[in-house]
């Protein structure tokens, strides 16, 4: 009998492990492709359905408080079993600061130097609402 709870919990581990896997793989290439200078802040996991149409294209809405003088990374990686690739924004209390989309090019990471310590909105969605499965993590680089 006792072999067959063991079977049984290792089946149930795999099952669980196979779930997270892709979130997993995605902050783990996140982390590592934002650079061992970046220190790791916190992270973003968004998973978003395909819009169905332009106008709503689903968003996601995350504050941070940042300290000026403070050198902050943004890295974004997204799942390649999704066409999504996600976009990210960083605004104050007015404007767009920052984002990784530049010229129809969207970049993996950017840095941003605060210059105001304060309170700051951080969107990210996917381009063209199309479905979309990502990971983007904010870091601060050390001196």
């Amino acid at each position: 009998m006792k072999p067959l709870y063991a079977l049984m919990g290792l089946f149930f581990m795999a099952v669980a492990a196979s779930g997270q896997s892709n979130q997993e793989n995605l902050l783990l290439s996140c982390r590592k492709q934002a650079g061992e200078k970046a220190i790791y802040l916190k992270d973003f996991i968004i998973k978003f359905p395909e819009a169905k149409n332009i106008q709503e294209i689903p968003v996601s809405r995350n504050y941070v408080i940042m300290s000026k003088g403070i050198v902050y990374r943004f890295t974004t990686c997204s799942s390649e079993q999704f066409g999504g690739e996600a976009i990210i924004q960083v605004w104050d209390e007015k404007r767009m600061l920052l984002t990784n989309l530049v010229s129809g090019k969207i970049y993996p990471s950017f840095d941003f130097i605060c210059q105001k310590t304060g309170k700051y909105q951080l969107l990210i969605s996917f381009r063209e609402g199309k479905a979309g499965e990502a990971v983007s993590i904010m870091s601060y680089l050390k001196n």
